[in-house]
């Protein structure tokens, strides 16, 4: 009994210190300051990692150092990590000297992504839901319809007519993030754009990835067009967009009663009322 005794508490103890450690940092390998230790942005990642605003200008202006500049193991900007790291001073800082919104990165490193994406990719961004660096690179000419485009994996068993699009919208929606969604739409996101082949949106994103409040939005109070068919599976199947709310109905988070189920429901219901169920 002691020895199971004290293997509890060693289990409590470490759940504890994960605990605390996860509400202290937050850390995506590809979005660390820390990968410009070393390089001629060293010491501007520090300033940027305490939103040292006067410190930042000081650097940048007698370094006459390159925003532009991508990290050497993953490829991204010191822009795209002060996005990711949500550290609003110190990203309009960066914005005023120059920094580009849109700068795609590099593409030898990773996925391609720009600051703007970072900002509408939960994933990838500390308090995903917060807007304020999303406004200030929208404020500054971040492009709310920007695409990246690219062949689809042969490992998915797509053929060549299939391929991936994002757009902050797409990712946006499928984060679920309602208050993000809002800013990219409010500030001229195309809310109809194809995003991989002929139907497949914004609204697919979100239905399929239980995002009910965020459908909602776009289908009921933002009218976006209803597409004949939203999905396409790889078996030649198509989906509408009422199949895709049936389909999740009965799942965990979308059982009868629970909100995403009534969301489902009032879509549905307009639909039908439009005739596009």
């Amino acid at each position: 009994m002691v020895k199971m005794s004290k293997v509890f508490k060693i289990i409590a103890i470490l759940i504890i210190s994960t605990k605390i450690y996860s509400c202290q940092y937050y850390y995506v390998p590809g979005f660390d300051l820390n990968n410009f230790k070393n390089t001629p942005l060293e010491s501007l990642s520090k300033a940027v990692k305490n939103q040292d605003e006067e410190k930042i200008k000081e650097l940048v202006k007698q370094g006459n150092l390159d925003l532009e500049y991508y990290d050497p193991e993953y490829g991204n900007t010191i822009l795209m990590n002060a996005v990711a790291n949500n550290l609003p001073r110190s990203v309009e800082t960066l914005l005023k000297l120059g920094a580009n919104p849109n700068q795609l990165s590099n593409l030898e490193k990773g996925s391609p992504t720009t600051p703007l994406l970072v900002a509408c990719t939960g994933s990838y961004k500390k308090d995903k839901c917060n807007t304020k660096v999303l406004e200030l690179l929208i404020k500054y000419g971040g492009d709310v319809n920007f695409e990246i485009k690219g062949s689809e994996s042969n490992a998915n068993g797509f053929t060549d007519k299939f391929f991936y699009k994002e757009t902050p919208l797409s990712l946006a929606s499928r984060g679920g993030c309602l208050s993000v969604v809002k800013v990219l739409v409010e500030s001229g996101a195309d809310v109809n754009k194809d995003i991989q082949y002929p139907g497949y949106r914004a609204i697919t994103e979100a239905i399929i990835q239980q995002n009910m409040e965020v459908a909602y939005y776009l289908i009921v109070d933002k009218k976006a067009e209803i597409p004949k068919y939203c999905l396409l599976l790889i078996n030649g199947k198509k989906k509408t967009v009422t199949d895709l709310i049936n389909k999740k109905e009965g799942l965990p988070n979308f059982e009868k009663g629970t909100k995403n189920y009534k969301l489902g429901q009032k879509i549905k219901k307009y639909l039908k009322s439009i005739g596009k169920e």
